[in-house]
């Protein structure tokens, strides 16, 4: 859906959002962050928020849909 800064912790790296509508169910909505952890090439990812969306999704909410 989009990118986003972290403003509580500015030296992190950028903040991802994602969402899956589930016709029937409820739309669900993600945020990650993908942190480098060392030269070597390490990466672990952390999941931010996982919850039903507040606020049902729209079609614009979403630029990068093909």
């Amino acid at each position: 859906m989009q990118t986003v800064k972290d403003l509580r912790f500015s030296k992190k790296s950028e903040m991802r959002e994602f969402g899956k509508a589930y016709n029937g169910k409820g739309d669900v909505y993600i945020k990650i962050r993908v942190e480098l952890l060392s030269e070597y090439g390490n990466h672990t990812t952390f999941v931010m928020s996982f919850h039903y969306a507040e606020i049902p999704f729209t079609p614009g909410m979403f630029p990068y849909k093909k």
